[in-house]
């Protein structure tokens, strides 16, 4: 059966930047016959394209390059108001950041595991039983 995901920001950043994860990154997404992320993304992966200009030193045509790449991926963007509240729940339970936890409290709601390489979303994820709704992006692709 074809999986639907939830991709994070640190996912999409590895998609636009060539890295260690680049490679692992792009096999995720292609697995997938839907993705979804909450809205917050946007606002992230922007900021992930701006830095690597500002702080890495990417040359400004190739963070726009990279940031206008981005914004073609085809994630549906959920808004984040319709679990914030489990956000909340979560990000309490886990002594984890609220926007990180913004995208596990989508994955529970919509079904869809997150895909993410913040390790320490994950490790807290696993060790509070939540280990069916994560998917560590170095791991290779399952089905759902």
């Amino acid at each position: 059966m074809p999986m639907a995901l939830t991709i994070d920001a640190s996912v999409v950043g590895d998609v636009m930047f060539i890295g260690e994860r680049t490679a692992a990154a792009r096999a995720h997404l292609g697995t997938a016959h839907r993705m979804i992320a909450p809205a917050v993304l946007v606002s992230e992966v922007l900021s992930t394209a701006t830095k690597q200009h500002r702080v890495s030193g990417v040359p400004e045509a190739h963070a726009r390059e990279r940031w206008e790449f981005a914004r073609t991926l085809p994630i549906e963007l959920i808004d984040d108001a319709l679990f914030a509240e489990d956000a909340f729940e979560l990000a309490i339970r886990l002594r984890h950041p609220s926007g990180d936890c913004l995208y596990l409290a989508a994955a529970i709601s919509h079904g869809a595991p997150l895909v993410t390489g913040d390790r320490r979303l994950y490790d807290r994820a696993v060790a509070a039983g939540l280990g069916e709704h994560v998917r560590w992006v170095e791991d290779p692709p399952t089905a759902v």
